[in-house]
């Protein structure tokens, strides 16, 4: 009878799941609504980048954070302009990393799609350069996290 044998390896399976799990202590996430502009940037036939245009972006960013795991999580809406404002193309994007100091990995995934029509919000059309929107309230918030949610599903 080797259940003895096998109670015990269960012990020892669950004593190590134990001490993985209090090591890695308490998990802060963060999460960040965004909408700003910024110039885009290309490289040059010398290999030096020159900005090309500029960019309207929605974005939601979230960070984990423990003692021992860090995992960021990027949802953007991306619209890209030319120099003179003419509409170049919109991309969609998710992208996820994460290193692990306890499995000693860094790993992540990034899905991309472009269409051909622009797709952010909140962003007024008459503004130029660098532009963020401050001090969103709770119902922008969850208004950009439907809209940017709705496009992540074309992702799929």
């Amino acid at each position: 009878m080797r259940l003895p044998a096998v109670r015990g390896m269960g012990f020892l399976v669950l004593g190590t799941a134990l001490m993985l799990m209090t090591s890695c202590g308490s998990t802060e996430v963060i999460r960040h609504y965004e909408v700003f502009m910024s110039d885009s940037m290309e490289r040059n036939e010398e290999g030096d980048f020159e900005t090309a245009g500029y960019s309207k972006a929605n974005a939601i960013t979230t960070t984990e954070s423990r003692k021992s795991l860090l995992r960021t999580d990027v949802k953007m809406i991306e619209d890209f302009y030319d120099l003179e404002g003419n509409y170049i193309k919109t991309e969609i994007s998710h992208t996820r990393s994460h290193m692990s100091e306890i499995s000693i990995t860094d790993g992540g995934f990034r899905l991309k799609k472009e269409l051909q029509e622009p797709a952010t919000i909140f962003i007024p059309e008459d503004v130029s350069g660098s532009y963020s929107k401050k001090d969103m309230t709770d119902d922008e918030e969850e208004i950009l996290k439907e809209h940017v949610m709705t496009y992540m599903k074309l992702l799929d």
